[in-house]
């Protein structure tokens, strides 16, 4: 597998980083008609992008579980399929762009999860427990809402919370900006092109980074 880094493309931004992966025997069909949408590269949540680039973009519902480990086929909120050829997470709010300039936004799908009740200090330990366990978590009003596991349930029943299952969009706070993410089926190798180089769009982005270091 090769590795082309461009240290022009930002390289003061460890966000910012383009990937040439080298495409070997993946197990995926890349011989896509052009009529095809094919998502290839990721612009981040956080990168201002001009509103008419995304004015008539679809948007892409993904579960918790879905981002982190993108799906290789995917159905648009317009109802046209397309293909996600990435190999790291993705977040809510995050813009996928095809080759042929289309965009599509990230957007959280409703899944079941755990509402978590109880007095604040139950919540806060619940929390800290929680984040050492690395278990994703979103808080709301007066509540905790997680991903129903068994690790979350014994930790809730330590903390003596009152537990409801509810169907919400889950959008916790992530720490990571990106994860590179793993996956055992020999068959299903992510070695596809991207980057985070978005000037080819004619749209630069001002970064607030001294470069007299």
């Amino acid at each position: 597998m090769s590795h082309d880094h461009h240290p022009h493309n930002h390289d003061h931004d460890p966000h910012n980083h383009d990937h040439d992966h080298a495409h070997g025997d993946c197990g995926h069909d890349h011989s896509h008609s052009e009529s095809d949408i094919v998502y290839t590269r990721i612009v981040a949540n956080h990168i201002k992008i001009a509103g008419i680039l995304l004015k008539d973009a679809p948007t892409l519902e993904l579960t918790y579980a879905q981002r982190q480990a993108p799906p290789h086929e995917v159905k648009l909120s317009n109802g046209k399929q397309a293909f996600l050829h990435l190999d790291e997470s993705l977040q809510a709010g995050d813009r996928l762009v095809a080759e042929v300039n289309r965009w599509a936004t990230v957007t959280p799908a409703v899944e079941e999860l755990l509402k978590l009740s109880g007095s604040t200090d139950a919540q806060m330990k619940a929390c800290i427990k929680l984040g050492q366990l690395g278990q994703p978590m979103m808080a709301a009003d007066d509540h905790l809402y997680v991903l129903d596991s068994d690790a979350t349930r014994r930790v809730v029943a330590q903390m003596e919370l009152r537990i409801d299952v509810v169907r919400e969009a889950f959008t916790p706070v992530e720490a990571d900006r990106r994860r590179v993410h793993t996956c055992n089926d020999p068959s299903h190798n992510h070695g596809h092109a991207h980057d985070h180089n978005h000037d080819h769009h004619g749209h630069g982005h001002a970064h607030p980074h001294s470069h007299d270091q």
